[in-house]
């Protein structure tokens, strides 16, 4: 089986989708008052208007809202072992926890991750296409919508070129998991919950990661 040494995680990132996200309070002032983000960040960019906020950090971490959509992410390069250990998730529940009042609608935890093969067409066309396309050297990207007790797992492969030891390699695997969950949800404590908790998402991608990549 693949171990979990040989995937690589590229980024992290929670997608809220909610009417009326009021862009104009992602700003310096309201980050740092209420203690969204640490005193001594300093940005790398910042833009705010009516229609449309976001903010860039040094260590990866972007923040965009606009009035239907949040989106906070985390690039890296880390072993995937490293899904729970980012700051992104309280990062988003402290936000949003200080805007009870928007109807959230749907939630989507994201995950960037690869994996390198000798030959990435053959070995997708091989594990995913009918055997009488195993010869030819096919463009395959391939998508599975797994059904869960709490939500859904969007799960893609296809090949190209991903980081390894800062530089990028052409023999790579980029594969995309998503976690859908539909609203609306009872509370923001609820939302809140399921950024935070994540329960059974480290568990579910390294199954089926398993279960896809196999040996």
């Amino acid at each position: 089986m693949a171990g979990n040494d040989e995937f690589r995680l590229h980024s992290i990132s929670v997608m809220i989708i909610a009417e009326h996200h009021n862009p104009s309070m992602l700003n310096k002032s309201f980050l740092l008052s209420e203690n969204i983000v640490p005193s001594d960040w300093s940005d790398d960019e910042f833009v705010t208007t009516s229609d449309m906020a976001f903010v860039k950090y040094p260590n990866g971490i972007t923040l965009f809202v606009d009035q239907n959509r949040l989106v906070f992410s985390k690039e890296m390069d880390s072993p995937i072992t490293q899904i729970d250990n980012s700051q992104i998730y309280d990062l988003t529940s402290k936000y949003v926890g200080k805007q009870s009042d928007i109807p959230y609608k749907k939630l989507g935890l994201n995950y960037a991750i690869s994996i390198i093969r000798d030959n990435p067409k053959q070995w997708l066309t091989k594990q995913f296409a009918n055997p009488k396309f195993h010869d030819q050297n096919l463009h395959v990207q391939s998508k599975f919508v797994i059904p869960l007790a709490d939500s859904t797992l969007n799960l893609t492969f296809q090949d190209g070129a991903v980081p390894r030891s800062g530089k990028n390699v052409d023999n790579g695997i980029r594969i995309g998991c998503n976690f859908h969950y539909d609203g609306p949800f009872e509370s923001v404590d609820v939302l809140r919950q399921k950024i935070t908790e994540r329960t059974g998402v480290k568990e579910k991608i390294n199954h089926y990661l398993d279960d896809f990549v196999g040996a």
